[in-house]
């Protein structure tokens, strides 16, 4: 047993999981637009330069939606207001 805790220390750190950046989004999106994410779309997740880039599509609740980006390490996604009349952001 305490071979196997030692071998999982020397594992490197794993970079976030989809499902924690996700949670990090639908709370950053409540608390900056108000907004209920129902579903997310679009998830792109690139590698450029060694950093991990996620692009993503989250619609709210209420109709609006929000294009948002982050790379591996920041704290907080950027987001741009899609407009309700056009496809694209």
């Amino acid at each position: 047993m305490l071979v196997a805790l030692v071998g999982l220390a020397a594992l490197p750190l794993a970079t976030p999981t989809r499902a924690d950046w996700q949670s990090d989004l639908r709370e950053q999106l409540l608390q900056e637009q108000n907004c209920e994410v129902l579903f997310l779309s679009d998830i792109e997740e690139r590698v450029v330069e060694g950093q991990t880039i996620v692009f993503v599509r989250a619609h709210c609740a209420d109709q609006r939606a929000f294009d948002a980006s982050r790379t591996t390490g920041a704290a907080r996604f950027k987001l741009q207001a899609c407009d309700k009349n056009v496809k694209a952001c």
